[in-house]
């Protein structure tokens, strides 16, 4: 049984109210509802168009911000730690614009965290495993 327009709307504005909650899903969701404004209803996919991007844009800045207030190289190194724990859950890439725009996401935020980790050894390291690893067949991995 599928839900109807109005519950996938409703669903996926939950999520994305937390969108660092349940394993960064939030994101995601903002992302699809951008991706199904036409099926949602034609009338929204100006709208949409504009304030997204926007919505994600501050919950890059958001993390940028708090890192920076934060200010604990330690704590900064264990979140690049655990952004790559959640890159490893995308290793087994579909076509779908999803994993994409997930996947970028979670390289902008482990960019961001090591930008305020000021543990080199950590920094290098992370940098070394993501060059190593990364599927450059994959626009995202290769950006």
């Amino acid at each position: 049984q599928l839900p109807t327009l109005q519950g996938l709307l409703a669903r996926l504005l939950v999520v994305a109210s937390s969108p660092y909650e349940r394993e960064g899903h939030g994101c995601a969701a903002l992302r699809l509802l951008k991706a199904l404004h036409q099926t949602i209803h034609a009338a929204v996919g100006e709208i949409w168009g504009v304030e997204i991007p926007s919505l994600l844009q501050y919950i890059e800045a958001f993390l940028r911000t708090s890192l920076e207030k934060i200010d604990d190289s330690a704590w900064s190194s264990q979140i690049s730690l655990e952004l790559s724990w959640q890159m490893a859950g995308y290793a087994s890439p579909s076509k779908e614009k999803g994993w994409s725009l997930s996947f970028s996401f979670l390289y902008k935020a482990l960019g961001t965290s090591l930008a305020a980790c000021q543990d080199l050894v950590h920094v290098k390291s992370q940098i070394h495993t993501l060059l190593m690893t990364a599927d450059y067949m994959e626009a995202p991995e290769r950006q």
